[in-house]
């Protein structure tokens, strides 16, 4: 029996058995700060009290060099393990299965629209395949209104053959909008992602969490 807490790291009071603690690499945290300057929401010393590290957002341009050197910055302690995984972009599709048209083929003009806390690397990723013609951004946990829809419209207005490219997240809050109207609904489409482990190391992630929950 486990009780699993998400963001529970920074509570003093909490005495977890096991603690992994999730990294942007597109923020090292040697170079952020504590909220509200930064984005850290405990002093960088608690990570010694960290047991796995995972390294999220990582680019297929990361090299073995690149690893060695944020494992040395994160790792303070012996038994601290680190892994490392990015992102990969599934097909896109549309966010309304009744969208007319076949896709949206490579290298059209997409604006790039998202309501994510980083979307660095959702543009990045737009930007190997697609010409990102505007963007359209809002705060992380983003609830759509109809005058955001309004601003698709205006976007759509300014690049007529643009298509609009969220996120899956984004994509299903506005599945729930009953105001798209159906230009947008046509124009919508968003990126499916999975998360994969570099190195191949999830079997050996997974084993070695089970032994430390197990206590083994």
């Amino acid at each position: 029996d486990l009780i699993v807490m998400d963001d529970g790291f920074q509570h003093r009071y909490v005495e977890p058995r096991v603690n992994v603690v999730v990294v942007d690499s597109t923020r090292p945290v040697e170079h952020d700060h504590m909220l509200p300057y930064g984005t850290l929401r405990d002093v960088r010393s608690s990570l010694d009290r960290a047991h796995y590290f995972i390294v999220t957002k990582c680019s297929d341009s990361m090299s073995p060099l690149d690893r060695m050197l944020m494992r040395k910055e994160l790792r303070h302690i012996a038994y601290q393990r680190i892994y490392f995984m990015r992102y990969e972009s599934l097909p896109m599709r549309p966010v309304f299965a009744d969208a007319k048209g076949e896709g949206v083929p490579n290298f059209s003009e997409v604006i790039a629209m998202s309501g994510i806390g980083n979307p660095m690397v959702f543009i990045r990723g737009l930007r190997l395949h697609y010409r990102v013609v505007d963007e359209l951004q809002f705060d992380d946990h983003h609830v759509y209104r109809v005058r955001d829809l309004h601003a698709m419209e205006r976007m759509l207005d300014r690049h007529p053959d643009a298509y609009i490219v969220t996120t899956e997240k984004d994509a299903v809050k506005i599945f729930g909008s009953r105001k798209v109207s159906e230009r947008l609904r046509d124009r919508l489409y968003y990126v499916p992602v999975r998360m994969a482990y570099i190195e191949e190391s999830d079997k050996d992630f997974l084993q070695n969490l089970e032994k430390d929950v197990r206590g083994d």
